[in-house]
């Protein structure tokens, strides 16, 4: 499956403190209510956002106040992560050196004294 995504681990995110799902052809979620199940297809759709309006546009279409999506809204580091781990597709694997099968992506969004968000990708 060329350019699958095959896992994903949120930290600090809304009610996930740290969750790792490994992910297949067929996935299912099951939990009770608050569970945090629309929490883990919001990161999915949260990444989409910020690639097509912009962190700051991603934010504001889930809250007027960032602390809302870190998990605990704590005083001090005010930040959440994603990392997904991708298939690397067959049409650029020629391409790279060596003999890479897969990647990851890591982002962390954190906001600074000022108020601005920041975003950082690993």
């Amino acid at each position: 499956m060329s350019g699958a995504l095959r896992r994903v681990s949120v930290a600090n995110y809304r009610c996930l403190r740290n969750v790792d799902v490994e992910i297949d052809q067929f996935h299912v979620l099951v939990g009770a209510n608050g569970s945090g199940k629309s929490a883990l297809f919001d990161v999915l759709l949260f990444v989409h956002d910020l690639l097509i309006v912009g962190l700051d546009a991603a934010v504001d279409r889930r809250t007027s106040n960032f602390r809302d999506l870190v998990w605990g809204r704590p005083d001090g580091d005010l930040a959440f992560k994603f990392s997904f781990e991708l298939d690397v597709p067959d049409s650029i694997r020629e391409e790279i050196p060596g003999s890479y099968d897969r990647f990851t992506v890591s982002l962390r969004v954190h906001e600074v004294n000022n108020g601005d968000l920041t975003l950082l990708l690993h």
